[in-house]
């Protein structure tokens, strides 16, 4: 089994698409009004923990039907993450299935507090937020070794080589069978690191709209959960 780094850029572009640019729809008058401790703060629990607060529905002026629809995006686009992440190649769709309820236990115990919000000479804000890690992958991977040691006397890797295409999908899924299992039996036992905190940036364009770039939201969601570093 490979652990790869996580997909950051992946899911912070495909899944964190509503709510990154805020300001009642960009409309100038409504500058006076910009609360950037919501905006972070709803944007986060709208991502993690399928909150919609009505205060940032209203900052940035989309409904909870939409809300509702990029959480979903977000807990389906970790999917994927996750079969990267532990080199599943050919997940069924009972798999993608489980893994996305598993994933939206294991962000309920997401633990995150918009601190401060301070605004700038030049009309942005610098926020920090504090982050307290979920350590449900790091938990797994104290069970790795006895868990995958069958699967590996039974495949080892002259056996891997030689298998068809057809062989080869029938072990990737007891291998992700097993992925599964683990990461079932330690979400049980989820729990959080140390708080950490995290400055992040909003800037605001020309005309007054304000956004929190893919870059800056990678340092909070890089912490949420984490994910020890990938061999």
């Amino acid at each position: 089994m490979r652990m790869k780094k996580k997909l950051t850029a992946l899911i912070l572009s495909a899944a964190l698409t509503l709510g990154l640019c805020a300001c009642n729809g960009g409309k100038p008058e409504a500058l006076d009004s910009f609360d950037a401790k919501v905006y972070v703060d709803g944007f986060l629990r709208q991502t993690y923990l399928g909150e919609y607060l009505p205060e940032y529905l209203e900052l940035v002026g989309i409904t909870e039907a939409e809300a509702e629809y990029a959480y979903q995006t977000s807990m389906n686009v970790e999917v994927s993450n996750c079969l990267y992440y532990y080199d599943i190649d050919y997940p069924t769709a009972e798999l993608r299935e489980d893994l996305a309820k598993l994933y939206e236990e294991i962000y309920s115990h997401a633990k995150f507090e918009v601190t401060s919000a301070v605004e700038q000479e030049d009309g942005s804000y610098a926020v920090k937020v504090s982050v307290e890690p979920i350590d449900t992958i790091r938990l797994a991977e104290e069970k790795w070794a006895d868990a995958l040691k069958e699967f590996y006397e039974k495949y080892p890797g002259d056996v891997q080589n030689a298998m068809t295409d057809a062989e080869y999908e029938e072990m990737d899924k007891e291998h992700a069978a097993i992925i599964l299992e683990v990461l079932q039996s330690v979400a049980e036992e989820t729990g959080n690191l140390e708080a950490e905190e995290i400055l992040v940036q909003i800037t605001r364009d020309e005309e007054g709209v304000y956004s929190l770039s893919t870059a800056e939201l990678q340092k909070i969601d890089d912490r949420i959960i984490d994910y020890p570093a990938a061999d």
